[in-house]
């Protein structure tokens, strides 16, 4: 299928659904990862705060226009020292 040739880089992410409109695929994807490293302090989170959908900018496939609509989750860092209290899990290959 479309989706296994785009997103098999990695199983953190998976595609619930796609579609072409007017000459551009839409992806929905979501994080699906069991676990999430803060960036700040490196500890693992047991709690997810919220979830939020990002569009990463759009881009072009082969010629297709390609506009991603990605959930991430928000954690909640545990580790009293860390000064951060929250952050989003990332996925290198499709966000910075």
């Amino acid at each position: 299928m479309l989706e296994d040739i785009l997103f098999s880089v990695t199983d953190d992410v998976i595609v619930k659904t796609y579609s072409l409109e007017a000459g551009m695929l839409h992806f929905d994807l979501t994080c699906i990862s069991s676990t999430a490293v803060c960036p700040h302090c490196g500890a693992v989170p047991s709690r997810v705060h919220s979830s939020y959908t990002r569009k990463p900018k759009d881009a072009a496939i082969t010629g297709v226009m390609v506009c991603l609509h990605l959930t991430v989750r928000r954690f909640i860092c545990d580790e009293e020292t860390c000064t951060a209290r929250t952050f989003t899990e990332q996925v290198p290959f499709l966000l910075a």
